[in-house]
């Protein structure tokens, strides 16, 4: 007898499964009887799974872009002398 998986995403701390955050595929039996009703976890499809890949590549081009911008500012900064007086 085979057992239909499904990927989830746990919403809470669940014993021998993992922690808030986490992607873990278990059985439908599982996700349907368990883990959702008690809203420990909510089932992932292709839409939110391509919606959360798109968000992190998002944050990782935004994460990019503020390093570049870092390391412009340290370039321009880079042998200046700075001064700061207090009033």
């Amino acid at each position: 007898m085979t057992q239909n998986k499904v990927l989830v995403e746990l919403l809470t701390y669940v014993q021998g499964l993992g922690k808030p955050g986490d992607r873990v595929s278990v059985s439908s039996a599982q996700a349907r009887n368990a883990l959702i009703p008690k809203k420990q976890a909510k089932i992932l499809d292709e839409k939110t799974i391509e919606s959360m890949n798109q968000k992190a590549k998002r944050q990782e081009l935004e994460r990019q872009m503020l390093v570049e911008k870092r390391h412009e500012y340290q370039e321009k900064l880079h042998g200046k002398e700075l001064k700061f007086e207090l009033r």
